[in-house]
């Protein structure tokens, strides 16, 4: 099929006198905005959202689906994960108008306004009124050729400022298949495509480096409690905030062994979630690690931990968001246990740390010391030497206090 044929210009395509503007291969120019049938058009499966719900179903032949029943899976899915933020444009899109052309190839295949076709074919269906999507329709011809559609797809969307984020789990996904499974980008050519650059206008590997990091810390949590490449699951569990700070905590390990360690006592800690707000646990243990208690902390944490696995393991059961909600994360003792070892072990680290700071200030005060040049003390004049005369009876005085502290 091709929308800019003679069969469809005209009668189910129309131009309109709208431009959009598009940087495409870094050429940034304006193309022509059209007005489709909707019926023509098809949701793009490798889009990283739906590419999330499609791994969901793994056992569902998507490629081999026909139109309209690819367009109603996809529309369910697109329907329940976003249902509040649609609504809204689904009002708005009744009361004004499509606002905001989308992109789509010729082939009729949506590549960027999921949204808004969704809402015009929910529209439709309730009106029973034929509607129109207004959308750019790029000229290539993509066929089999996969790398292509994904360079559209991160051209278009990374250079317009959508109103309504990316879900960070969406976003891993992406990155995960992309750049780890399916290796059609290099990390810095992800962070050209996207547009993600320096003041310098050079690709900005690094950033892109740290979320693929993230993405795989996602695989490796699924893998670890047999979840793999579920990432709905992830997504249900909001793990975009416990990712970042798991990150944050392994990037300042070194050793390898540590590192291993770690993760899956972070991993078991968000699978257990001993509180609400995870956060201040990991940057907890982000501390613990970098203090004397660390080789204790990993001993007891990760025996703990690797408990908790082996008693998942023992279920023999289908892990999926509710088993956790409804089994591990109801478990209120084991929450404590979590919970208490986390912060006893992190202010045992703090006194410590306070302790070896008494020790460490008077390292320094006698290392000052050590510096004064006693030559230049000597040649002081009197009242100088009668200022530091008082001084000294000062220090001593409280030498000698520190010292009644220190033998009471």
């Amino acid at each position: 099929m091709n929308l800019l044929s003679k069969e469809y210009l005209g009668k189910s395509v129309h131009e309109t006198e709208q431009v959009k503007v598009l940087t495409i291969d870094g050429i940034k120019k304006n193309y022509k905005v059209y007005k489709v049938d909707i019926d023509l058009l098809y949701y793009n499966t490798r889009n990283d959202r739906i590419a999330s719900y499609i791994f969901e179903h793994s056992d569902t032949d998507y490629e081999a689906m026909n139109k309209k029943e690819l367009n109603e899976k996809i529309q369910a899915f697109i329907t329940s994960s976003n249902a509040d933020n649609l609504k809204k444009t689904k009002i708005s899109i009744q009361n004004r108008g499509q606002d905001i052309a989308g992109v789509s190839l010729k082939d009729g295949r949506v590549i960027d306004g999921n949204r808004r076709f969704t809402c015009l074919r929910m529209i439709q269906n309730e009106k029973h009124e034929n509607q129109y999507f207004e959308t750019v329709i790029l000229e290539e011809d993509i066929n089999d050729d996969r790398k292509r559609l994904k360079k559209l797809e991160l051209n278009v969307q990374h250079a317009i400022e959508e109103k309504i984020e990316y879900n960070p789990i969406d976003r891993y996904v992406g990155l995960y298949n992309d750049i780890i499974r399916d290796e059609m980008f290099t990390i810095p050519e992800y962070a050209k495509e996207t547009g993600r650059l320096k003041p310098n206008g050079q690709p900005d590997a690094n950033y892109v480096k740290g979320e693929v990091d993230k993405a795989k810390l996602m695989v490796e949590f699924l893998q670890t409690f047999n979840m793999k490449d579920k990432f709905h699951i992830a997504r249900e569990l909001n793990m975009g905030g416990p990712l970042y700070e798991f990150n944050q905590v392994i990037k300042n390990i070194k050793d390898e062994d540590e590192k291993e360690i770690i993760k899956q006592i972070m991993f078991t800690t968000e699978l257990v979630k001993p509180q609400p707000e995870t956060k201040h646990l990991y940057r907890n243990i982000g501390k613990i690690m970098k203090s004397k208690e660390k080789d204790n902390f990993l001993e007891d944490a990760g025996s703990l931990s690797l408990e908790v696995q082996e008693e998942v393991k023992k279920k023999n059961t289908t892990i999926d968001a509710s088993f956790i909600r409804e089994n591990i994360r109801a478990d209120e003792p084991l929450k404590t246990k979590f919970r208490s070892m986390i912060i006893e072990y992190h202010e045992s680290a703090n006194i410590k740390k306070q302790k070896e700071k008494v020790i460490d200030d008077f390292k320094k005060i006698n290392s000052i010391l050590d510096t004064i040049n006693r030559q230049k003390v000597k040649d002081l004049d009197k009242n100088n030497k009668n200022e530091l005369e008082f001084l000294l009876k000062e220090i001593e005085g409280k030498l000698k206090d520190i010292s009644k502290v220190m033998e009471g």
